[in-house]
Formats: structure tokens, sequence, C-alpha cells
């Protein structure tokens, strides 16, 4: 008899915490799962710790790779050799509350059109303190939405039809640290998204070099183009005309900006100088973009505030006509209600700061 859940987790190098990762499985209230555990060539403990934990749990399948192959090859692996109903991604140094598998498998089997499914999460340091917490959006047609620019799933709360992930032949080799955005959104096109809107997931965030920093500037290429493709798709679906890349790309950059400076800096700025921030003509280039968003059924109501508040930001950088100009569209082709006596009044603090 098959088990319910394949439990996935890649592992390299995670000594310091992977055993209370795995705790965090054999913990679950839902026990009918097999945990397939990837050693991805780690030259550390890993191994001595996971080989502990399976020959005390007969669940738990160790697939062992010899080198280091990286994530995207060592999950795709796992996904070939599963054999649950679902498979549930968990990362090594993150921890899944007890109700987890149960609360996923109940909204997966009640719902049959919804191909997988994450959670809300809280962030943790390295003494497993919740410095923050994290509700993504919970309905498909919101998510697809998001997915337009940014990905709004934490990898290691989702569960997934295992169905459906083989189908799209797992996660793709050619996007290497935004291989699960990329798979979001191909997902997105072939059954619905959903995200549970409790927490269930700890996802630790310590002070150890991360793979997403050593490799940001990849990982945000590869993001752009999954964006850029995301947006191309749902025009041509909707006959809505062609895109401008290059006013989009800029967007793209300004809208991550105030979230990531360095990165902005460094990967963008430093080559376009002053081709980098969103111009006032592209605000009308991008049409066809701002027509997407209105006739996507979960668009305004994802984008709205987003845009708001880029739009104060771009404000608050003197950047004051296209600022203007993107509150204008809000206004106008949103039909969104703007305060414009706040909107004028934060047009000129910038320039009274130093008066």
């Amino acid at each position: 008899m098959f088990p319910k859940i394949s439990i996935l987790m890649s592992v390299y190098n995670d000594q310091v915490y992977l055993a209370k990762s795995i705790e965090s499985i054999l913990e679950q209230n839902f026990q009918n799962f097999e945990f397939l555990i990837v050693n991805d060539g780690s030259t550390d403990d890993s191994l001595q710790i996971m080989t502990k934990y399976a020959e005390e749990d007969e669940r738990i399948k160790i697939i062992n790779n010899e080198q280091n192959l990286g994530l995207i090859e060592s999950l795709n692996k796992g996904i070939n050799v599963a054999t649950g109903e679902y498979i549930a991604r968990q990362d090594a140094d993150d921890i899944s509350l007890s109700k987890r598998l149960e609360q996923q498998v109940e909204f997966l089997d009640n719902h049959q059109d919804v191909v997988a499914v994450g959670t809300a999460v809280a962030i943790i340091d390295e003494e497993d303190n919740i410095t923050k917490y994290n509700y993504p959006p919970t309905k498909h047609d919101e998510l697809q939405a998001s997915l337009l620019l940014i990905c709004e799933f934490h990898h290691s709360s989702m569960m997934l039809r295992r169905s459906s992930v083989q189908k799209l032949r797992g996660y793709n080799q050619a996007k290497p640290h935004a291989e699960d955005y990329d798979l979001w959104w191909r997902l997105s096109r072939y059954g619905k998204l959903a995200n549970l809107s409790e927490v269930l997931v700890k996802r630790r965030y310590d002070k150890r070099p991360r793979v997403s920093l050593r490799y940001r500037q990849p990982q945000l290429a590869n993001s752009l183009e999954i964006s850029l493709k995301a947006v191309k798709e749902s025009l041509a679906e909707r006959k809505l005309g062609n895109l401008d890349e290059e006013a989009f790309t800029r967007l793209w950059w300004t809208y991550l900006r105030p979230m990531d400076e360095e990165s902005y800096q460094k990967f963008w700025q430093a080559q376009q100088r002053k081709e980098a921030c969103l111009k006032p003509q592209d605000i009308e280039s991008l049409k066809s973009f701002w027509d997407l968003i209105i006739k996507h059924p979960g668009g305004v109501t994802v984008w709205n505030k987003r845009f708001q508040w880029l739009a104060y930001y771009l404000l608050s950088l003197k950047q004051t006509q296209v600022g203007l100009q993107l509150f204008w569209v809000l206004s106008t082709k949103f039909k969104v209600s703007i305060p414009w006596h706040s909107v004028l009044k934060k047009s000129v603090v910038p320039y009274l700061r130093f008066i």
C-alpha cells in the first residue's frame, strides 16, 4: 500500500538544524507518509544524522548523491521515486508544526482542482525565536496575479499533487535559484493554487550565508525572466497586445528596490545608471500591462495597494512626475480612490527637507 504523502527534503551540510527539522516531520499528527531525504554530497555530519533516524524509522529513505548536484537535480530525483499521492516539501533547517500535514491533506482532498497548497509562516532566527510572520494571499486568482511580478509562496511550506508535478516534469534545470517560482507559475496554468491562512511552518533565517544570498544575481535574473514570461503569456492569452520589455524591466527593478536596495544598486543601477529608474514615458508604454492587471480576476485586489505604496516611494525619491503618473493610472484605470491631498503633500515634502 502506497503512503498518502511523500515528504521531500534535500540536505547539503545542514548538520546544525537537521535533527530538529526531521523530528518536526516525525512528530506530525498525520503519520501516513514516506520521508525521502536526499543527501546532496554533504561533507559535514548530515549523512550520519539522517542515517541514525533512518535506522529507527523505516519510513525514512535516504538518497545519497556521491557529489553535490544542487537543489534542482536533488529534488527531481526525489520526485521521480516518490510514491505518495502528495509531495510535501521541507527544507533541512525549517520546522513544520504538528498540524501541517493533516491540514494540507484535508485541504487537497476537499479541493480536487487545487494542485499545490502552501501555508503562512513564522520567520525564526538561529535560536528558534520568531522574528516576524508572513501571511501570503490564499486564493488562486490573487496568487496568480502576484506571480506576474513576484513569488508569494514559501517553498518549504508547499504540498503538491505528485501527478501534476510529474506531468510538468518537476523543477526546471534552466532556472537555478528561482526553480520554485518557475514551477508555481507553470502549475498556476495547469490547475489552481492556494495558501492556508494559518501559520504551519517555521522558516529559518539565521546568520549563516544563505544560498539565496550567495547566488542573488542569477536568482534575480531568472526571476525577472519568469516574470516576463508570465506577463507575456497572460497578455497573449487575453489578446491584450505586446509588452514593452524595457519599460517592464525598469518597473520590476523599481518595485524590488525598496525591499532590496543593495541588489538594486549592485546588479541594476551600476549597469544602467540613468536608465535604471522607472521613467515617466514608461507609464504610458506599459498600457498593456495595466490592462492585464485590470482584466485579471485577482489583479486589482493584489496590486492596488502595492502600486500605491510604490507611487509614494517614487515621490520620496523626488521622482515626482512618474510617481504622480502612477497614481493617475490607479485612479483612472484601476478606479481606485486616491487621497490626492495626501499625495500632493507627499510630493512636496522631499523638496522641503533641506530648506
